[in-house]
């Protein structure tokens, strides 16, 4: 970071002739690099802010960080909670690897469990892939916590604001 800042009251002093560096023509050599040092400035203060919003990632802990900086610093209550959590587990496998060696299993037709079946992201009906939820008395604009989500998020992931 320190690359990008120059102290151009010490490079006035530095760069004039010694027999030129009195008091009225130095003061108004650093009036002629104000608006470079003004700019300068905003290059520094703009680099911190891109560097900031770039630590941060769609990482579920990340990004509740992240939000909760911006919108929540004192209580911290933004919270991010994936949908699938309410969505039983189905583990897939071959019949043959819950069995010992040289065993077969003869079901009778009251015995056969009943077929589970395989739905996909859309049949669950699960809408959103995460939901952000936040506390009810939290003053926040929502269009911008929309932008930055839309910013932070994956690409394909959809996501719904609700309020706890």
């Amino acid at each position: 970071m320190e690359k990008y800042i120059v102290n151009f009251n010490l490079l006035v002093i530095r760069l004039t002739p010694s027999f030129l560096r009195m008091e009225p023509l130095t003061a108004w050599f650093v009036a002629l690099f104000k608006p470079l040092s003004d700019l300068n400035y905003t290059l520094v203060s703009f680099i911190s802010a891109v560097r900031l919003t770039v630590s941060y990632n769609s990482q579920r802990l990340i990004f509740e960080t992240y939000l909760n900086d911006l919108f929540d610093p004192v209580d911290r209550g933004i919270v991010i909670e994936n949908t699938f959590k309410f969505v039983e587990r189905l583990f897939i496998f071959y019949k043959i690897e819950l069995q010992t060696e040289n065993q077969q299993y003869n079901y009778l037709d009251s015995e056969v469990q009943p077929p589970k079946f395989i739905y996909s992201h859309l049949e669950l009906g699960l809408n959103y892939d995460f939901i952000v939820k936040v506390p009810v008395l939290l003053v926040y604009n929502a269009e911008k916590m929309n932008e930055i989500i839309l910013n932070t998020k994956l690409a394909g992931k959809r996501y719904e604001i609700q309020t706890y």
